[in-house]
């Protein structure tokens, strides 16, 4: 095996991995192309290969023959005049899917709907939009709508017809992105949610809407695309649920004198990056036996909480998903961010109800991008560096209840800008500005420095990913992936 660092080699060996699979795109047309799009982007968004942004593959899904051959199966008339919500899937947990149901919640009255484009799972409909507000929910699975062709169409007729589109979708859903270069002219925002990661989508002409000040900056820098085509709209947000801190730590058997901490988001974004997690800067703070930890998200299983428990019998809980976590939110002292991932919605939620934060912030100036961070509360405010100073932080605030207040509802007023009003207001300002869309450089680096290497981490292992026999491509180049793997 090579003396390459882990990381480097998993970087090259996805580097030559998506390589053979745009290969294949020189030769393909229509549905080829989708498929083959879709599944070279969903490599580069699990296996980081030191690129954020596809080229080749943008070029295919722009100027690609056969695009244009699949056939509308529904009527647009439906969408007329809204704006139309593109969702690849939807979850019954994740921010990107309650992210487009606060949009449309609060800019209501504006008329609105919503497409999902590749739903395989069920999933209730007011999870996705708002009740009462008649808004349309179009599922082409559920319509059966499946070839992939006929969903570029369907989509394409439907944007025609609608005000303005919102894409909120996947990384790697090229049969939104070919619609989205069919459809010219229209008003097309592209939000970017997963900002850390590589996606679909660099090339279309749609204003880039970002949450944080980092996403923004690593889309012009890493994607290439133009500073001018980059806007900022704050996640938007509902004023959470006030319940009683007595009552709920009552409720849930927590004494008065302990000290809750509290970390909410998926399992995965708490899993180790070459030996770095939060178990240390967390083991800090459980050295002093008054505090207890709560997580929900990670189930008892994840690496991190079960060595936690081990070490600090009795003060660890690891709850796994909760789809409302309002009690706990009430019982909680202090909120820890989510580590190597930040959990944006969460984070902001929780301070929405006065609850101070903390998060572990390693080299903040290369992995900003994985850190809670936006223009209004840079992450300075809450973060530390190490973990000694992450320590020091909880400590001076589980001291004292009367400085939990206080910075609390410092943070809590710095992040106002979230809810209805403050939210609307500045939503409707970026409508009513103009922007002229710009021409992609198609300037896309291949670097291997720390952050692409600690992606790589984050990744799935492209020694394993996927197994070969699921790789839509033929013999010859399945042999040639066998041979990458083993020059790996």
């Amino acid at each position: 095996m090579s003396s390459q660092p882990t990381m480097v080699r998993r970087l090259r060996l996805a580097q030559a991995l998506q390589r053979r699979l745009e290969d294949g795109l020189v030769s393909a047309s229509g549905d080829r192309i989708l498929e083959l799009a879709g599944f070279a982007a969903n490599l580069a968004w699990m296996a980081h290969g030191g690129a954020f942004a596809l080229p080749s593959v943008e070029r295919a899904l722009k100027e690609g023959p056969g695009l244009e051959g699949g056939r509308p199966r529904l009527n647009p008339a439906s969408v007329e005049g809204r704006t139309l919500h593109v969702l690849t899937t939807a979850y019954e947990t994740g921010g990107h899917t309650r992210l487009a149901q606060r949009w449309m919640e609060l800019m209501h009255p504006e008329p609105c709907a919503v497409v999902l484009v590749d739903q395989r799972e069920p999933v209730a409909a007011d999870w996705v939009v708002p009740s009462g507000g008649g808004i349309p929910l179009l599922d082409f699975e559920r319509e059966g709508i499946r070839s992939r062709l006929d969903k570029v169409a369907t989509l394409l007729a439907l944007m025609q017809s609608a005000r303005r589109v919102v894409f909120h979708i996947h990384p790697d859903d090229a049969v939104s992105v070919a619609a989205g270069h069919q459809a010219r002219g229209v008003d097309l925002c592209f939000l970017n949610h997963a900002d850390h990661v590589a996606w679909l989508g660099a090339s279309l002409p749609a204003l880039l809407l970002g949450g944080r000040r980092g996403g923004n900056e690593l889309a012009v820098h890493r994607r290439g695309i133009d500073p001018a085509m980059c806007g900022y709209v704050p996640l938007p947000l509902t004023e959470p649920i006030q319940m009683d801190r007595g009552e709920a730590r009552k409720s849930l058997g927590i004494g008065e004198a302990e000290v809750v901490l509290l970390t909410l988001a998926s399992g995965y974004k708490y899993l180790p990056v070459e030996g770095r997690s939060l178990l240390e800067p967390l083991s800090l703070v459980l050295r002093n036996p008054g505090h207890r930890l709560i997580a929900i998200g990670p189930d008892p299983e994840h690496p991190v909480f079960t060595e936690l428990a081990r070490r600090h019998p009795g003060r660890v809980q690891a709850l796994g998903i909760i789809r409302k976590p309002d009690l706990y939110r009430a019982a909680a002292d202090i909120y820890i961010d989510s580590f190597p991932f930040c959990s944006t919605t969460s984070l902001l939620e929780n301070i929405l109800i006065g609850t101070p934060v903390v998060a572990f912030q390693p080299d903040p100036d290369e992995l900003g991008i994985f850190y809670s961070d936006w223009p209004n509360l840079p992450g300075s405010l809450f973060g530390s560096p190490d973990p000694e100073g992450f320590a020091e932080r909880v400590e001076a605030l589980a001291e004292s209840r009367a400085r939990r207040l206080e910075v609390g509802g410092r943070l809590r007023k710095a992040v106002e800008i979230h809810l209805s009003e403050p939210w609307r207001e500045s939503m409707l300002t970026l409508q009513k500005s103009a922007f002229t869309p710009r021409p992609w450089s198609g300037r896309v680096p291949v670097e291997e420095g720390i952050l692409d290497r600690t992606l790589a981490g984050l990744g799935r292992d492209p020694f394993r990913y996927p197994r070969l026999s699921k790789w839509p491509l033929g013999f010859l180049e399945k042999v040639g992936v066998g041979l990458d793997r083993l020059r790996g």
